[in-house]
C-alpha cells in the first residue's frame, strides 16, 4: 500500500475528509496533519492536530507555521518513508518546506490550490511577492 501525508489548513473541513477518502479508495494509507479552524463534524481517519488557525490573520498564521514546523521536523523519518506529500494551499506548502529545511529528503509533492485569492492576481509588490514565494516553494 502506498503512503501519503496530507498537510491541510482545516482538519475537519469536508474537503479534507473527501480528499482523504479519495486517497484511501486508491490504495493510499494516509496521515493528516492540520489545524482546527471551524467546528466541522467530519474527522479524518488518521490525523494529528497542530493547533488553532485563525481566518485572515496572515501574520498570526506565519507565526503558527513557524511554531509548528518543528513538529513536522520530528517526523522526518515518516516523511522519508512516504510516497507523496499532499499540501493544501500555500500555507501548507510553506509549512512543509520550512520543516524540511536542511534535510536531504525530497518528497514528491502534490500541491492543490483551493481558492485563488485576489491578492495573488494583483500587480502590487505584495502580489508579486506571493507569486514568487509560491514558485520558489514548488521547486
Amino acid at each position: 500500500m502506498k503512503k501519503i501525508i496530507m498537510l491541510v489548513q482545516d482538519l475537519y473541513h469536508s474537503h479534507t475528509y473527501k480528499r482523504e477518502k479519495a486517497f484511501s479508495v486508491n490504495n493510499y494509507s494516509t496521515m493528516v496533519y492540520g489545524f482546527q479552524r471551524r467546528n466541522w463534524h467530519l474527522v479524518p481517519e488518521n490525523y494529528k492536530e497542530l493547533g488553532f488557525y485563525p481566518d485572515r490573520k496572515y501574520l498570526a498564521r506565519l507565526y503558527i507555521i513557524l511554531k509548528n514546523a518543528w513538529k513536522l521536523n520530528k517526523v522526518r523519518g515518516e516523511i522519508k518513508r512516504t510516497d507523496s506529500i499532499y499540501a493544501y494551499n500555500l500555507d501548507s506548502l510553506l509549512l512543509l518546506r520550512i520543516s524540511m529545511f536542511g534535510s536531504s529528503i525530497t518528497p514528491n509533492v502534490i500541491y492543490e490550490v483551493a481558492d485563488i485569492q485576489k491578492i495573488s492576481l494583483g500587480k502590487s509588490f505584495f502580489s508579486y511577492a506571493i507569486r514568487l514565494l509560491e514558485s520558489y516553494l514548488l521547486k
